[in-house]
Order: C-alpha cells, then structure tokens, then sequence
C-alpha cells in the first residue's frame, strides 16, 4: 500500500494513474501489516510449522484503485495503461 504515495504526482497533476498490469489484481498490502504479522509469528509460538501467506484483503486493479482513491480525495482519477517498457522508463513521472 505505500506504494500508492507513488501515485501521488501524476494523480495530483494530470489527474490519471498509470499502469502496465492491464486488468491483473493485486492484494495491496502496507509494509506495517507485514511487519505485525511477522513480528507475531517471530515472538510467539502461535505459528509454528505454518507456512503464513500475507496479503491484502482483497484483490484490486489498478482501475479500481484509481476509483477509490478518486472516490476519498474527491477527484475523478483516470485509468491509463501503459507498456511495461514505459512503466519501467517512469512514464508517470
């Protein structure tokens, strides 16, 4: 999830996100959540010989998540897919 902050720019400047992962989901997930459970599963013995996966609670595109950032900033955010040779390049910045 902190990889949204990313987005900040082209969004606040042009009003569009941009992405090459087509209409592919991601689980989004912050770094905090990740480091809750791996401290839990490290400090206690609750977690013992399970294999834990950690993940978002549910799975978005990035239209999606261009929807809902729009929806709590108030702002209608566009869509764009791009390459993955213009995602690499930072065609959003």
């Amino acid at each position: 999830m902190s990889n949204v902050l990313s987005w900040a720019h082209p969004i606040r400047s042009e009003g569009i996100l941009r992405s090459s992962t087509s209409d592919g989901t991601i689980a989004f997930i912050h770094p905090d959540d990740i480091a809750t459970v791996s401290a839990t599963a490290l400090m206690t013995r609750s977690y013992d010989g399970e294999a834990l996966v950690i993940t978002g609670p549910q799975a978005l595109s990035y239209r999606e998540m261009a929807d809902m950032v729009g929806a709590a900033i108030g702002k209608t955010i566009d869509y764009e897919e791009i390459s993955d040779q213009e995602a690499c390049l930072g065609a959003d910045n």
